[in-house]
């Protein structure tokens, strides 16, 4: 209301009329009551431009994502699709793809000897550290638990540092004196996210849907440190029901539990067994696929074949439906 008082939907109306859209993708849960009614207004009282969702969140949603007015809603996860159907959307407008992910992550990747090998990793086991692009989520105090525990059971240790744009933490993990056996890799913002999932044989990361799923194309079992409340509090339950991974608040237990896994070979299988069951590496080409035929025809010259995409993988190639 306060939205459509302040002048909002002619803004909309405003810029939707400056490109002249043959479609419009919303990826933002306020994104789709404002649009569609300026896209009404455009078509005297009628909507004639086609609307599609793709709902970014993962394990529970803000119900703005859903409304029933729109051609097509793409959900990431049987829990956003039992969420769409409460919000009064029929099946027909819903499609269970996945979440989109870079196309690095579409790729079988190469051994973790060879991934370890070209990162300048050693032979190792493996933690990688993540707390996202700003590198926050107490990254420092779980790389020294981690450090400690290695230590203390012995267990030679690599731990990758991801610390993103925070090159105050990068440059103090980068001064600190590892023990003996603990071999800390350092980096900032990196580019090679797949790779060093690849590499590693656990993550460590607060619960950002992203993270998530770029972890379980990846058949990579996590640590969720931490989560944002609201948009993130769905994820942990979602990794931790899937069987791919656990939820620890203090460093201490992180470092535990991740050193409990290392040892555990069958553990470590049944982990990663999972975490591939529920990964989804094609949803962003079969979503993009969806919205061109929309655009042009599912049969045009213009559509590029889903299984070429999928060539030279071991993932199945998804019917087109």
């Amino acid at each position: 209301l306060w939205a459509k008082s302040a002048g909002v939907v002619g803004r909309f109306r405003a810029c939707l009329e400056k490109f002249e859209p043959d479609l419009v993708v919303s990826m933002h849960p306020l994104t789709q009551e404002l649009p569609m009614e300026a896209l009404k207004k455009m078509g005297g009282g009628k909507r004639r431009v086609p609307f599609c969702t793709v709902v970014t969140d993962l394990g529970s949603a803000h119900p703005h994502w859903f409304d029933k007015r729109v051609d097509f809603c793409f959900v990431p996860s049987e829990e956003l699709r039992r969420a769409a159907r409460f919000r009064g959307l029929h099946d027909r407008q819903i499609r269970l793809y996945g979440l989109p992910i870079r196309s690095t992550f579409w790729q079988t990747p190469k051994s973790k000897v060879v991934t370890r090998r070209a990162l300048g990793l050693n032979g190792w086991d493996t933690a990688l550290v993540v707390g996202g692009g700003d590198g926050v989520g107490g990254l420092e105090a779980i790389i020294q638990a981690l450090a400690d525990e290695g230590r203390k059971r012995g267990i030679p240790t690599q731990i990758v540092a991801v610390c993103g744009r925070n090159a105050a933490l990068e440059n103090r993990l980068k001064a600190k004196t590892w023990p003996s056996g603990v071999r800390v890799e350092v980096l900032g913002f990196i580019s090679q996210m797949s790779d060093y999932m690849a590499a590693a044989d656990v993550l460590v990361t607060k619960a950002g849907p992203g993270t998530i799923v770029e972890a379980s194309a990846r058949g990579l079992p996590i640590v969720l440190s931490s989560f944002l409340p609201g948009q993130e509090a769905g994820n942990v339950p979602y990794v931790v029901r899937n069987g791919f991974g656990a939820f620890r608040r203090r460093p201490e237990n992180i470092a535990r539990t991740v050193m409990d896994w290392i040892v555990d070979p069958i553990k470590m299988a049944d982990l990663s067994r999972s975490a591939l069951a529920v990964a989804r590496p094609l949803a962003t080409y079969q979503i993009a696929d969806d919205i061109g035929a929309m655009i042009v025809g599912r049969n045009s010259q213009l559509m590029p074949r889903l299984d070429a995409v999928a060539a030279g993988n071991t993932y199945p190639a998804v019917p087109v439906p």
